[in-house]
């Protein structure tokens, strides 16, 4: 997941959203193990169907040599392997809100929404107590408790905490820092889906096998209909549009891998490919909502998508206890499928609005300006992912041409203009490199950067000494003391 989606940020977010990821791994399955399976899966406290008891606690009373209920595989086992469904939920959504969340805030929400959304909500669908299980609500692998839960608080987070700075610059889609990384990331998450689906049969069988079969033909075709639909659009073949296509495939067939036959599959890919355009085109660019990575789109909907296929075209033949309306169950399954889709959708809304807003009162919760323009990785962490030692234009600087004997500027050097090249600047005038104060302070204070602005000042000392062109550097902070200084003719 950290691959996935740093590979589809910017660069000087990659140790953001790869610390976010890690650290919530762990604290997410250490509040799994000592209370949270015991929420999510023991008993059920007061008989109301809404959140299991405290009798596990700790993992105290779980067996290793008896069964969970309804399976053939060890309590100890079902606990292992659900805890990776309870991290890697609220997780996704560290990809809509990524480059601006400050990493306080979001452990904290990453907690909290666990605590009050997850575990009731896998609780309702997935303990046999359940009150949405006891409806007949079906969800194989967890498009309605992992998928819905996370693309709709998702797109709550990121209307709370508003669009990106450079949001209509870029149209809502930022450059990218690495699509072979990202690829690789798609390619795990690929592969560790078949754990998830195939694995959801609980034994190792037909079931599962049929999972797998249904996992592999959803992504592969919902990730040629993106394909083709970026073809059609732009004219060349996408990558991103390949791995996000395989992404949304994945997640939409999740809640009806082990209900459904090979052939309606292949008919839901095509629907989620459908539905995913249509929602990142109202979402991202008609309603311009930044969600950074279509979170809400390739995982909410998809999810939503599924849950709903499964109220048609569920076959008992193939697994579950209900069949669906097309092969002659009637409307109670779609009933209880829309129902639970609409009850999860409005619980994680309604909490993920409630942590996000009452952790403001306590701290912000975006990162300021200036940490979002010089990037989270150096002013959350400190660190970098990657060191660059030729001499290019970088967020801590801007650099502004001056015409010779004229100290007022022609114009603005962005850190967005990639097609120049700083040493051109220098062979064709003098510059002046201003640096805010906040840029100053990073990089003064980080031994990374300090190394790296010796390389540059190297770089720059030999270049001017062969171009024969002077190089300025001031502090900001000097230019706005009185009008004077240096930013006075100087």
């Amino acid at each position: 997941l950290s691959f996935f989606e740093a590979g589809l940020l910017r660069g000087k977010n990659t140790i953001s959203i790869t610390v976010q990821v890690f650290s919530g791994t762990a604290v997410l399955c250490t509040m799994w193990i000592a209370f949270g399976y015991s929420l999510s899966f023991s008993g059920d406290a007061g008989g109301s169907g809404f959140i299991g008891d405290l009798y596990n606690i700790g993992l105290m009373n779980v067996a290793y040599d008896d069964c969970f209920p309804g399976t053939v595989i060890p309590t100890a086992l079902y606990a292992l392997f659900q805890m990776m469904f309870a991290a890697i939920t609220p997780l996704l959504m560290t990809g809509a809100f990524a480059e601006r969340l400050a990493w306080k805030p979001f452990i904290i929400l990453m907690a909290a929404w666990e605590l009050i959304v997850y575990y009731p909500v896998a609780h309702w669908i997935w303990s046999p107590h359940g009150w949405l299980a006891k409806q007949g609500a079906q969800d194989f692998a967890g498009g309605i408790v992992i998928h819905i839960t996370a693309g709709v608080s998702s797109l709550v987070s990121v209307l709370i905490l508003g669009k990106r700075q450079d949001f209509h610059k870029h149209h809502g889609e930022a450059p990218y820092s690495s699509l072979p990384i990202a690829c690789i990331g798609a390619s795990l998450l690929w592969t560790g889906w078949f754990g998830f689906n195939g694995g959801s049969a609980l034994a190792s069988g037909g079931l599962a096998i049929h999972a797998v079969m249904n996992s592999q033909l959803a992504a592969s075709i919902c990730s040629c209909c993106f394909l083709g639909m970026s073809m059609f659009r732009t004219g060349r073949p996408s990558i991103i549009a390949v791995i996000n296509g395989a992404i949304a495939g994945l997640a939409g067939i999740t809640p009806a891998a082990g209900y459904i036959s090979l052939g309606w599959g292949m008919l839901l890919a095509i629907a989620i490919a459908i539905t995913s355009h249509i929602a990142m085109f109202f979402v991202k660019h008609k309603w311009q909502i930044d969600d950074a990575l279509d979170v809400s789109c390739v995982h909410g909907v998809p999810g939503l998508i599924g849950a709903i296929w499964i109220g048609l075209f569920a076959n008992t033949e193939v697994g579950g206890s209900l069949d669906g309306a097309v092969y002659g169950g009637g409307g109670k399954l779609m009933g209880a499928q829309v129902l639970a889709c609409v009850i999860a959708a409005l619980w994680s809304a309604f909490w993920t609005y409630v942590i996000m807003k009452a952790t403001s009162l306590v701290i912000p919760l975006r990162v300021t300006d200036a940490a979002e323009r010089a990037g989270l990785d150096l002013f959350e962490h400190n660190e970098v992912a990657w060191l660059v030692e030729k001499v290019t234009p970088t967020t801590s600087f801007a650099v502004v041409p001056i015409r010779q004997g004229d100290a007022k500027s022609r114009g603005t050097f962005h850190e967005d203009q990639e097609n120049e090249n700083l040493e051109e600047l220098i062979r064709s005038r003098a510059i002046l490199v201003v640096e805010s104060k906040e840029a100053h302070e990073a990089r003064v204070s980080s031994p990374l950067l300090r190394e790296r602005d010796s390389n540059i000042n190297n770089d720059l000392a030999s270049t001017r000494s062969s171009m024969n062109r002077s190089v300025l550097r001031v502090n900001r902070s000097k230019l706005d003391e009185d009008n004077g200084g240096y930013g006075n003719g100087a």
